[in-house]
C-alpha cells in the first residue's frame, strides 16, 4: 500500500481525476445515476461532501485490491469507479485546483484501466472562530485499479 497526504479546496465536492484536461473531463460526468453521487465520467469522478465549504485534509491509500470498509470510523462513506484512458490519478479540489502535500503528484501510473475508489469523511470540530483555511473535514480515499466494467454504485448512509 502506498499513502498520500494533502490538503484540498472543497466547495461541496472533490474530483479524482486523470492526466487529461480536468475541464473538458467534467463535461463527461453523469449527473443522473443517483442523487447525492459518486457522479463518474471518464477520467473523471466526483464525490459530493455536503455542507463542506474551505479546506479539507486527504489521505489517499492506493491498494492492490479491496481493503476493505471501515464505516464504523466515517460519518460518511460513498464509492463508484470509473474508466480512464490515460492514468495517472490525482486530486483535485472544487475548482479543480491542484491538491497541496503529497497529492500533487500521480497517484497511479499512466495507462488505460478501471479504477475503484472509496471515499470516507469525518468532520472536525469548527471553532467559533474560523477562517476558510482551518481544516473542516478528514477524509479517506482509498483506491485500487480493478479490471471490471465500470459503474457506479453508493452505499446508502451517504447523505
Amino acid at each position: 500500500m502506498r499513502i498520500y497526504t494533502g490538503t484540498v479546496w472543497a466547495e461541496e465536492q472533490v474530483f479524482i481525476c486523470d492526466s487529461g484536461d480536468p475541464f473538458s473531463r467534467s463535461e463527461s460526468i453523469d449527473f443522473n445515476n443517483s442523487g447525492v453521487g459518486p457522479f463518474s465520467g471518464q477520467g473523471i469522478i466526483l464525490f459530493a461532501i455536503p455542507e463542506y465549504y474551505g479546506s479539507i485534509q486527504v489521505t489517499v491509500q492506493v491498494h492492490d485490491s479491496d481493503p476493505g470498509l471501515d464505516a464504523e470510523t466515517w460519518s460518511r462513506v460513498a464509492e463508484g469507479n470509473f474508466a480512464t484512458d490515460l492514468g495517472e490519478l490525482r486530486v483535485l479540489g472544487a475548482e479543480m485546483n491542484e491538491a497541496t502535500g503529497e497529492l500533487d503528484q500521480p497517484l497511479t501510473s499512466a495507462g488505460a484501466y478501471v479504477a475503484h475508489l472509496r471515499l470516507h469523511v469525518r468532520p472536525l470540530p469548527v471553532p467559533e472562530q474560523h477562517t476558510w483555511e482551518d481544516i473542516g473535514a478528514v477524509c479517506l480515499v482509498q483506491l485500487w485499479i480493478t479490471g471490471g466494467a465500470a459503474q457506479t454504485s453508493v452505499d446508502p448512509s451517504y447523505r
